[in-house]
C-alpha cells in the first residue's frame, strides 16, 4: 500500500493513483476531458479548514432542520429532498431560533465535535449563522451530500435517521460549495471539484490517527488545522560522474531507454558544488547569474528566442522536481 504524507503534494499524488480518469501533463491536472492548473489542486487542499467547517455546518445544519421538521409533525423525508434552497431565507428568523435553541443539545455538538476531530480540525465552533448560511445554500441536495464510511458511523451514534436524508447517492453536492469558497465558476470545473473534494475527505481521514500529526498552522477560515510533519529524505540514485569530451558541466544521455546526465567532474563548478566554502544559495545564484548573462548578451532574435524556451521549459521542470522533493521531504 503506498504511503502518503499529509501536504498538498502527496494529496495530488492520491488523486492520480484513486481517482480515475486523471493524469498530469507538466503543471496541468486533468479530470477525464477538463483541464485545471496543478495550483487549483493545491489550493482545495490548502483551503481545506474553511472546506471543512462548511462540511460540518451543512451537516449540523440538515440535523437540526430535520429534528425541527419531526417536531412540527411534518412529512420530513419529502421535504428534506429539497434542502438546502435559498427559499429558505424567507423564514431566517424561525431558522435561526431554532438553531440556537437546538445548539443546546449537548449530542448534536458532541456529534460535530467528533466529526472536527476526525478531519483533523481544531477549533471549530458551530454557531446559529453558520448553519442558516447552510440550509440557505442554493445548489444539489443533501441526499447528494459525500459520507465516508467514518462520518457515516458517527451519524449513526447520534441521529441514525439522519442517514435516510443525506448522503444517499451522486455524492456531488459540495461541487457548488467549493466553487463558491475558492471563487472559481469556471464552466466543468465544478464537475471535478466534488471528486477532488471527496478524495480529500478519504485523504484527511486516513491521516487522523497519524501519532506524527503534530503541527498546527492558520487556515483560511482562521481555524487551525493539523498537519503531519513527520520527515524522510528523498530517496534518488547517487549521480553519475565523468569526463565530458567538450568541456561541458553536464551532457545528456539515455540509460535504459529513460533520459538521464553524466555529470563533468573535471569541471570547476562541479568542485565548487562539492566544497564545503559556499553556501548552495551563493551557488544557485552564481548559476543563475551567469545564465541571465548569457541571455541577455544574446542579439539575435531566432537564437534569444532558444534560450528563452529553455528557461520557461527549465522553470517549468524544475518546479515539477521541486514539488516531488518537497513532498518526498514530509516522508
Amino acid at each position: 500500500m503506498t504511503i502518503y504524507t499529509l501536504n498538498k503534494y502527496d494529496f495530488k499524488k492520491y488523486l492520480l493513483a484513486e481517482l480515475p480518469d486523471t493524469r498530469q501533463e507538466e503543471l496541468i491536472f486533468w479530470k477525464k476531458t477538463i483541464p485545471m492548473p496543478v495550483d487549483l489542486i493545491y489550493n482545495i487542499f490548502d483551503f481545506r479548514g474553511e472546506l471543512f467547517a462548511k462540511y460540518i455546518d451543512h451537516i449540523g445544519a440538515a440535523y437540526l432542520y430535520m429534528h425541527m421538521l419531526k417536531s412540527t409533525g411534518k412529512a420530513y423525508r419529502t421535504e428534506m429532498e429539497t434542502q438546502p434552497t435559498k427559499s429558505n431565507r424567507v423564514k431566517e428568523t424561525s431558522l435561526r431560533n431554532h438553531f440556537i435553541e437546538g445548539l443546546k443539545d449537548t449530542d448534536i455538538r458532541r456529534m460535530m465535535g467528533e466529526m472536527a476531530d476526525i478531519l483533523m480540525l481544531s477549533g471549530y465552533n458551530p454557531e446559529p449563522e453558520r448553519f442558516l448560511e447552510a440550509i440557505c445554500h442554493e445548489g444539489k441536495k443533501y441526499k447528494r451530500l459525500y459520507l465516508p464510511k467514518q462520518m457515516r458511523e458517527i451519524i449513526t451514534r447520534y441521529n441514525p435517521e439522519l442517514l435516510e436524508s443525506i448522503g444517499l447517492s451522486n455524492w456531488d453536492m459540495y461541487s457548488n460549495v467549493v466553487a463558491d469558497v475558492l471563487k472559481i465558476y469556471r464552466m466543468g470545473f465544478a464537475d471535478a471539484f466534488s471528486g477532488i473534494f471527496n478524495k480529500l475527505l478519504e485523504f484527511i481521514i486516513r491521516h487522523s490517527g497519524s501519532s506524527t500529526a503534530r503541527g498546527n498552522y492558520s487556515s483560511a477560515a482562521g481555524l487551525k488545522i493539523i498537519q503531519d510533519d513527520a520527515g524522510h529524505a528523498l530517496n534518488e540514485p547517487e549521480p553519475i560522474y565523468g569526463r565530458i569530451s567538450d568541456g561541458s558541466i553536464w551532457e545528456p544521455r539515455y540509460s535504459n531507454a529513460k533520459s538521464a546526465y553524466i555529470i563533468n567532474k573535471h569541471h570547476p563548478f562541479i568542485h565548487l558544488l562539492k566544497s564545503n566554502s559556499y553556501n548552495s544559495e551563493e551557488i544557485i545564484r552564481e548559476f543563475i547569474s551567469s545564465l541571465a548573462e548569457i541571455e541577455n548578451e544574446t542579439i539575435r532574435d531566432t537564437e534569444r528566442l532558444i534560450i528563452e524556451n529553455l528557461r520557461n521549459d527549465l522553470s517549468r521542470k524544475l518546479r515539477i522536481k521541486a514539488e516531488e522533493f518537497m513532498g518526498s521531504l514530509s516522508k
